[in-house]
């Protein structure tokens, strides 16, 4: 036999470059849960097929972490809007007024899919522009506790509001 020659998904097709910067300017746009995560699993397919492109495989890895990060931002949106805090999936839902997470969602997947969806959106793009220039590490888990930081730092310089249980006053010296 001879070698086999297999073509990439029709998904991602000749241009894997193209298809992802495409994929991450859409993902705004996607409507649902379940939509951003089949596009997630495509860039997840796409970062496989990475080393089939030759010279372009870092370019396209980095296409796929940029869309990735993209997607996952979205996918914290939807799911803000979803999901309790502090519901675990397998809690059982009783009533409307519990939500779970969608089936096929960890918490972990979760959670830094919504670190993500709060990160300023100036912080945001200059990592997405870092990642697709190159000069930002490709490291997923990395950039979540960066994000973590960023969130933390901004709520460290701004005061405490009411509806965080803490109310300006509260505090008296002991004398």
């Amino acid at each position: 036999m001879g070698n086999l020659i297999v073509a990439p998904p029709r998904e991602i097709g000749r241009d894997p470059i193209h298809t992802l910067t495409r994929w991450r300017r859409e993902a705004p746009q996607l409507p649902d849960v379940e939509a951003v995560r089949k596009r997630i699993d495509m860039v997840s397919l796409a970062k496989l097929w990475a080393g089939k492109f030759g010279e372009k495989e870092s370019e396209v890895q980095r296409q796929a972490l940029a869309a990735r990060l993209t997607l996952e931002r979205r996918l914290g949106e939807l799911l803000a809007g979803t999901v309790s805090p502090g519901k675990r999936s397998k809690d059982i839902v009783v009533g409307d007024d519990n939500k779970s997470l969608p089936e096929g969602i960890t918490r972990d997947a979760s959670s830094a899919a919504q670190t993500l969806a709060v990160t300023p959106q100036k912080w945001f793009d200059k990592v997405v522009e870092e990642v697709v220039a190159g000069v930002r590490r490709l490291n997923l888990k990395e950039i979540y506790l960066e994000a973590k930081r960023v969130i933390a730092g901004e709520a460290a310089d701004r005061p405490p509001h009411e509806a965080e249980g803490v109310v300006l006053g509260d505090f008296r010296e002991a004398g």
